[in-house]
């Protein structure tokens, strides 16, 4: 992470996604924060997790850290706790995704954010609300649906 940071500190936004599945890594928290504000990219960076105490923990550290959850399918709780951490993402797996929810978040000052799409009619669905963000494998397909969306 230093040496990404040290290459591309301030040029760029970063997401990182903590792995810490059954808290694995203890202290994975206070050291990613370290580096974060050694390189002065409080702004510059948002973390998420699957393991929501590791965003918790991330949350206690840091007043000032974008935070964001991963859960497969968002559920009302999700959102309640959300908001009393003050959590600005919720990424989620493209299967779960609906209309119902990509409001839902627009409503709630959520962003909304969709991976495991492939296919073209994913990322077309997905396209079609502009304030859902997305992590593609085909980048080049994406582009051109994105671009084509855009067209006069």
């Amino acid at each position: 992470m230093a040496e990404v940071f040290k290459w591309f500190g301030g040029q760029t936004r970063f997401a990182i996604e903590l792995k810490n599945d059954r808290n694995r890594y203890p202290g994975i928290e206070e050291t990613v924060l370290d580096v974060i504000h050694q390189f002065r990219l409080i702004n510059d960076v948002y973390v998420n997790s699957f393991n929501h105490s590791t965003i918790e923990r991330m949350r206690e550290l840091s007043s000032e850290l974008e935070l964001g959850f991963i859960k497969r399918r968002p559920t009302a709780a999700l959102f309640k706790k959300m908001h009393q951490l003050r959590i600005a993402s919720v990424a989620m797996n493209y299967r779960f995704f609906s209309k119902r929810l990509a409001v839902q978040c627009k409503q709630e000052g959520i962003q909304l954010i969709v991976y495991g799409m492939d296919k073209e009619r994913q990322m077309n669905r997905v396209l079609a609300y502009p304030d859902v963000w997305c992590t593609v494998k085909e980048l080049e397909t994406f582009i051109r649906l994105y671009q084509k969306r855009k067209a006069p």
